[in-house]
């Protein structure tokens, strides 16, 4: 295969504010998208995660990820940044313990903006992001009408598009929360 084209665009970062602060989702710094021999800058992509204020970053990737898509050196590289926390995750799954994770991520925004990664920024780092916005939600939690997990997915899928929380499962834990 030849060798993957080399992506150096603006990386992009879906944010959400809360009355807690600043929120921001995306995908995998540097990450490859081999169905297209597609690579993102790693560096590039980090700086710009800098740029942007981070001062924390969680990644739900799985350490089989890091090689499979080709960023072997992505955490390491993050960490030298970032405060980093890595909770490692399958991909389609719930990141757990979930309320733990939401409480980690609610005191980190207190310090300034958060960001969630996971492969794609769709599926375990929205679930997440969604899941603080119902946890910070005043709004009561009876029934399925009106319930803020539907207001959390809305926004979440507003900075990240239409297949933002992208299983039952994700989304079932949404109204658990």
């Amino acid at each position: 295969m030849p060798a993957a084209e080399i992506n150096t665009e603006s990386f992009s970062i879906g944010w959400i504010n809360t009355n807690k602060g600043r929120i921001g989702i995306c995908e995998a710094p540097g990450r490859y998208i081999k169905h297209i021999n597609h690579q993102r800058d790693i560096i590039t992509d980090i700086d710009q995660l800098e740029a942007s204020g981070a001062r924390v970053v969680f990644s739900f990737i799985e350490t089989e990820e890091l090689s499979i898509y080709r960023m072997p050196s992505l955490l390491e590289d993050l960490g030298s940044k970032f405060v980093l926390h890595h909770i490692p995750t399958a991909d389609g799954e719930v990141p757990e313990p979930l309320h733990r994770i939401v409480s980690d991520v609610i005191e980190a925004m207190v310090e300034g903006p958060v960001v969630l990664h996971c492969y794609g920024g769709l599926g375990r780092s929205a679930t997440v992001a969604a899941a603080v916005l119902v946890t910070l939600s005043s709004k009561p939690r009876a029934g399925y009408e009106g319930h803020p997990a539907l207001d959390a997915i809305e926004a979440v899928r507003g900075v990240r598009g239409s297949q933002a929380v992208q299983t039952v499962r994700q989304w079932n834990a949404l109204f658990e929360c």
